[in-house]
């Protein structure tokens, strides 16, 4: 039987996933050895200190506005103002070119207190929408390097349209504020030239308030897509329902496009994962080594990630 050939974007996003593992194999279990990434990043630290502890209050009074509840409630997102301090962006940044320049995957910045203590602050930052003791997730935590000129074919780089979870919300369902949120973090400027995201706004897909988790085309206008450019720093949150994806990176770019995502959910309904990441305590090594490896399951596959966690020594978790 002759076999299908492969799509383009197929092909890239297996050399990838080859590359990248080819690395972490040769890491082994210095994955886990904190020497190793200090020496990587000098300017960032991995201790046994909670988060929490080093995290800078981020400014929430935005998000405690009728205006942004609003927004949330009717197109499903909110664009904040810049959140970040420019200093930690600038670190973020640097060790995230350093390990993509060390032939490792992006995700590897996960190693590192700081981005944990971002984290911290975005959570403090979202209490008005999500309430208090709101719950940040280890589950598919993501780290993007879109370079310049890339097609965002391989996955690896820039999804292409989708919709977070396979749960529905039930914030969203009621037509109240969403119980779930997406927050995406920009550690550059990022315009339509560099891979910016792109949106369908809950009000204009006739699919945002249902059942169903795949984006049909047929269920939007292409004039109700809209851009959503963002300077280093700001925060981008959106519901699991929302239609999203990112762009191309023009061959105009002048930069990589680099950011991050978490999931944040309400306390008070029922939790999808098993997981919760507690910031007031302290984050082992082997856990963030395991919540990065476990990622990459999305481009490698299950098997592929378990044996990186074999490899690197790390307990592999149950299904």
């Amino acid at each position: 039987m002759d076999q299908k050939p492969l799509a383009p974007e197929d092909v890239e996003a297996s050399f990838r996933a080859l590359r990248y593992t080819r690395a972490l194999t040769r890491l082994g279990p210095r994955l886990t050895d904190p020497d190793y990434w200090r020496e990587l990043n000098p300017d960032l630290s991995v201790t046994d200190e909670p988060p929490a502890a080093r995290a800078v209050a981020y400014e929430r009074a935005w998000a405690a506005s009728e205006r942004c509840h609003q927004r949330l409630r009717t197109e499903g997102y909110v664009l904040s103002p810049p959140l970040v301090p420019i200093d930690m962006v600038l670190r973020l940044r640097t060790a995230v070119e350093r390990i993509v320049a060390r032939g490792l995957p992006p995700g590897c910045a996960l190693m590192y207190d700081e981005f944990y203590q971002v984290y911290a602050g975005v959570l403090s930052a979202v209490t008005p929408i999500l309430g208090a003791n709101a719950i940040l997730m280890p589950e598919d935590f993501w780290v993007f390097f879109v370079p310049p000129d890339d097609g965002a074919t391989s996955h690896w780089t820039a999804f292409p349209p989708h919709k977070d979870w396979a749960d529905v919300d039930p914030g969203v369902m009621a037509g109240d504020l969403p119980t779930v949120l997406v927050g995406w973090v920009a550690l550059t400027d990022v315009t339509p030239n560099d891979s910016c995201m792109y949106i369908v706004p809950g009000d204009c897909d006739r699919g945002y308030r249902t059942h169903d988790r795949v984006v049909h085309a047929d269920d939007f206008r292409l004039q109700d897509v809209r851009a959503v450019p963002a300077s280093a720093g700001q925060v981008l949150l959106f519901s699991t329902h929302v239609a999203h994806w990112g762009s191309r990176s023009s061959r105009w770019a002048t930069h990589p496009r680099i950011s991050i995502s978490m999931f944040f959910q309400r306390a008070d309904v029922r939790q999808r994962f098993a997981d919760v990441l507690d910031l007031s305590q302290p984050i082992a090594v082997a856990d963030r080594a395991r919540w990065m490896l476990r990622t990459l399951r999305l481009m490698m596959g299950r098997e592929q990630s378990e044996a990186l966690m074999r490899g690197a020594g790390l307990t592999v978790p149950s299904a």
